[in-house]
């Protein structure tokens, strides 16, 4: 899987549907439509604050099991091997 495009993402709703564009407002990311757009738009903030929550749960010492999913959905966000593969 290739490197995802560093967000932020701007959405704006184009002739048949909306279109996502990386940080300088000009390079297309990928054309949706309207139930997905915004969602696809907030991923890279998603992924990060995702990111960041986990590792605030690491640190307060929880029981690993609580990152399970999160961990899982953020190699999958990233390409990255799920932990149990």
């Amino acid at each position: 899987m290739s490197k995802h495009t560093p967000g932020p993402w701007i959405t704006k709703e184009c002739i048949g549907g909306w279109q996502q564009f990386g940080a300088n407002g000009i390079t297309p990311v990928r054309t949706h439509l309207e139930d997905n757009a915004h969602l696809i738009a907030a991923a890279p903030e998603l992924l990060e604050a995702l990111q960041a929550a986990v590792e605030a749960i690491e640190d307060l010492g929880c029981h690993p099991s609580c990152t399970d999913a999160a961990n899982e959905a953020i190699a999958k966000a990233t390409g990255e091997p799920t932990p149990e593969q």
